[in-house]
């Protein structure tokens, strides 16, 4: 693979099934969500910033129990942070 890890975007296949709001060490929020990955188990959690803002607004309303999607991440030292997503 030429691509070096952090460029590297991961497709996830899982559900929501709880979120934390959070706090970085700036004081901005972010979004920790406890995930069930179906074909890559080791991930449980994913960093959901406020510069994705249709993902944003839905997490915030709880508008992703009981749906499945297609989460576009990046990893960064161990660290998935979310690109994009998609409902299957």
């Amino acid at each position: 693979m030429n691509k070096k890890r952090s460029n590297y975007v991961y497709e996830l296949v899982g559900k929501i099934t709880a979120k934390q709001l959070k706090k970085d060490k700036l004081d901005n929020p972010f979004y920790k969500l406890i995930v069930n990955i179906e074909n890559k188990t080791e991930v449980d959690i994913i960093n959901v910033f406020p510069n994705l803002e249709k993902a944003w607004i839905n997490i915030a309303n709880s508008k992703f129990h009981g749906k499945k999607y297609l989460f576009f991440c990046k990893n960064y030292m161990g660290n998935y942070s979310l690109l994009d997503w998609q409902e299957l």
